[in-house]
């Protein structure tokens, strides 16, 4: 009689000996075949430009920067909004969620203050003859 540890293990040892043995045929082929090749391949099948300039890269980081804060800005704010719900009518506790709830939003204008000049000083700085 098969048990019930064997009935949840068989199939993950399967599928993990499945996707190494994939695995080590794609290294295989990776070994054996031209590997520059392969990588550029790879690199403008997943959308990468190959021709990067500086500009371009710091406004990627830039962006992805502003899209993390603008995340950490929305979770602050309904964890604020789930404090003061929750306060039951403490006052301290509602006075503590309207103080978080204000430094996310000063947060959020310190944040579109400073896109909004790293943006003015790209621009200004891209208007310049080279």
């Amino acid at each position: 009689m098969i048990s019930r540890f064997e009935k949840i293990t068989t199939p993950i040892f399967i599928f993990i000996f499945a996707q190494s043995a994939r695995a080590a045929d794609i290294i295989d082929k990776a070994v054996t075949g031209d590997i520059d090749n392969q990588a550029d391949a790879l690199a403008k099948g997943a959308g990468f430009n190959q021709n990067l300039e500086v500009g371009s890269v710091m406004g990627t980081i830039i962006k992805s920067f502003f899209s993390v804060m603008g995340m950490v800005f929305l979770i602050l704010i309904l964890h604020a909004g789930y404090k003061w719900m929750n306060a039951n009518g403490d006052k301290k506790e509602v006075d503590d969620a309207k103080d978080s709830i204000m430094r996310a939003v000063i947060g959020l204008a310190l944040m579109i203050a400073a896109y909004a000049i790293t943006a003015f000083v790209f621009r200004q700085i891209d208007s310049i003859p080279q």
